[in-house]
């Protein structure tokens, strides 16, 4: 594993400033991993823990538009410290003294192509249309009188069944070119639901049967299908990472929210406020939470999978 370069007592930006409270939905789920566990100090409270803190920018199949900056990672990580040393997580002014080494991402997701989906509903709703209409325009029943009007009528026939075939063959080719796209659409909301930290609360709600109509998971379909900032904060260990070059995820806190009507840095804080007690803990679950009011999810039994193969940062 290559190791970003690393940040060891880093001066903290000034972060404490009042920031505008806004009743939007943040969204966050944080799992440890089944080894990972928090001393008590003597207080009661965890122990400190030491950490060094790495760049990570966006996460790949996202994207950084006009409101993103490698330039805003400081006060980024100045913010995501502050919240850090709440929770009794302290920046490491040397290398002997780091346990954790965080990796901090953050952007916006690219859902699927709405047009393109659209467009396929369209051709789809075509197809159907015309196979209707060629039903419906089927000539009456053949008039074999005579020779001539047989004739004609045989011709009649034929053109209709290659009316019907066309109709068919157009139809077919609909049905396929939907069933792509709505594989295209699962593949990338299943990609963003990783980023999120959606996936164990959706398969866990298909899973368990009779959920998968309900409002909640429509609304978290729905939420991924829209754009979405978000944050992510990956602890690896320190050593591992650096010493054998192994990934091992001690940690992981995902935080998102709506784009719309929202700018990210104007909003980053308020995300990090709400998620920053999870962090080092398990939520398991998906928690929706709003400006004194949270609403958490289904009682589901996540297990204990690794992070690291649950959800890739």
């Amino acid at each position: 594993m290559r190791v970003p370069s690393l940040i060891f007592g880093l001066c903290l930006l000034s972060a404490t400033s009042v920031f505008a409270e806004k009743a939007i939905p943040i969204v966050y789920y944080s799992r440890a991993a089944p080894d990972y566990k928090r001393k008590p100090g003597p207080d009661g409270k965890p122990a400190a823990e030491y950490y060094a803190l790495s760049y990570g920018g966006k996460i790949d199949g996202t994207t950084w538009n006009d409101g993103f900056s490698k330039d805003d990672y400081p006060k980024i990580a100045g913010v995501v410290a502050e919240y850090l040393a709440k929770q009794n997580y302290f920046y490491a002014t040397n290398a002997a003294d780091a346990k954790l080494l965080l990796v901090l991402n953050w952007g916006q997701t690219l859902p699927a192509n709405q047009g393109n989906f659209s467009q396929q509903v369209n051709d789809l709703g075509a197809a159907l249309n015309t196979m209707k209409d060629v039903l419906a325009n089927a000539p009456a029943p053949p008039d074999t009188s005579s020779q001539e009007a047989a004739a004609g009528a045989a011709e009649q026939a034929a053109a209709q069944q290659q009316a019907e075939q066309q109709a068919a063959d157009a139809l077919n080719s609909a049905l396929a070119g939907m069933e792509l796209e709505n594989s295209a659409r699962d593949r990338r909301n299943e990609e963003i639901a990783r980023i999120l930290g959606y996936v164990d609360e959706m398969r866990n709600m298909s899973d368990l049967g009779g959920f998968a109509g309900t409002d909640r998971f429509t609304i978290m379909r729905n939420e991924l299908e829209d754009p979405r900032f978000y944050i992510v904060l990956t602890a690896y260990d320190f050593k591992e990472a650096t010493q054998k070059g192994k990934r091992k995820i001690l940690w992981t806190s995902r935080i998102s929210i709506d784009t719309r009507g929202n700018d990210f840095m104007g909003r980053m804080q308020q995300m990090i406020a709400r998620a920053a007690n999870s962090f080092g803990e398990n939520t398991r679950r998906l928690v929706r939470e709003r400006i004194g009011e949270v609403e958490i999810g289904e009682a589901i039994v996540v297990g204990t999978e690794d992070p690291d193969e649950a959800q890739k940062p």
